[in-house]
């Protein structure tokens, strides 16, 4: 709190005068004029202090809004993307549950070729023994020439 000294004067003068007359009434007048005036050039200053301060906050306050503004743009776009990427994660599942049944067929026809092959190479290869040890048994019988 502000204290005028002038105040502080007239209040020990104002004791010992009980009764006021007109130009003491109009001295205290212009004694709280003046230190009203003075109280409200002091508030004046602190408001402008306190404007000031109140100014910068705002300064702040709005280059951290632009900054989490930024932010929450980044996070919409990842949380869009991560939710896109699930979908389409959905899709490819679904779609390797349908080859399932796919593959295992592929794989018991090949597995069907590769015995039908094998079995082939098989037997070319036993009735080519087989066909060469009658003639050379024909051959070492009756010796005609081959």
């Amino acid at each position: 709190m502000v204290e005028c000294n002038v105040c502080t004067d007239i209040s020990s003068d104002r004791k010992s005068n009980s009764k006021m007359d007109k130009e003491m009434k109009e001295e205290l007048r212009e004694i709280v004029s003046s230190c009203s005036s003075q109280i409200m050039t002091t508030v004046e200053a602190q408001n402008e202090i306190i404007n000031n301060k109140l100014d910068g906050i705002n300064e702040h306050l709005t280059n951290i809004n632009g900054r989490v503004n930024k932010h929450d743009e980044q996070i919409f776009e990842a949380l869009t993307e991560r939710a896109k990427n699930r979908e389409e994660q959905r899709e490819n599942f679904k779609d390797l549950k349908n080859l399932k049944p796919k593959v295992r067929e592929l794989e018991d026809s090949q597995l069907t070729s590769k015995s039908v092959k094998k079995w082939l190479v098989g037997s070319v290869a036993v009735t080519g023994a087989l066909v060469a040890i009658i003639l050379s048994l024909v051959h070492l019988f009756t010796k005609l020439p081959i």
